[in-house]
């Protein structure tokens, strides 16, 4: 990550993901709409919206307590 960074140092917008897939590459423009429009300086997606507790399948990469 740091290599990207700082090929990036220069760029308005980073975005990061993992490659677990369960994020949805589609909707980075949506995620970077409100710092292009000048609303925000930073945003953070998250699964967990809308009350969820979590939508996708725990697959052991974590502890239980970590959540």
């Amino acid at each position: 990550m740091r290599t990207g960074f700082d090929a990036a140092k220069n760029s308005h917008v980073i975005v990061t993901l993992d490659t677990d897939g369960q994020h949805d590459p589609q909707q980075i423009p949506c995620l970077v709409a409100p710092i292009l429009s000048g609303q925000a300086d930073m945003v953070i997606g998250s699964r967990y919206l809308h009350g969820k507790e979590i939508d996708t399948p725990h697959t052991g990469g974590r502890p239980d307590s970590a959540r």
